[in-house]
């Protein structure tokens, strides 16, 4: 079985997990480029998780860390509103 084979099973699975979904969504879009300010301790904690994965070896792309972390402030809030915490 190949990679496209793998993923065209995940999609027709109806028992994935939100965050599941979530990186499945992502195998199909495109990157989109925007500007984000960052207050200086946002930048330096960025920095330093960017320094921590590079010497980890592990995936150290920028857009990756910032997408990963939208991601799963957005699924956090989610949660909050299905549970009647709307913010």
């Amino acid at each position: 079985m190949n990679d496209n084979d793998e993923t065209l099973n995940i999609q027709n699975d109806e028992n994935l997990t939100s965050k599941e979904n979530i990186k499945f969504k992502n195998l199909k879009t495109k990157k989109k480029s925007t500007t984000i300010h960052l207050t200086e301790e946002a930048e330096n904690a960025f920095l330093e998780l960017y320094i921590h994965r590079l010497r980890k070896d592990r995936k150290a792309d920028k857009s990756t860390i910032a997408c990963q972390a939208i991601l799963e402030l957005y699924e956090k809030e989610c949660e909050k509103i299905q549970a009647g915490h709307i913010l």
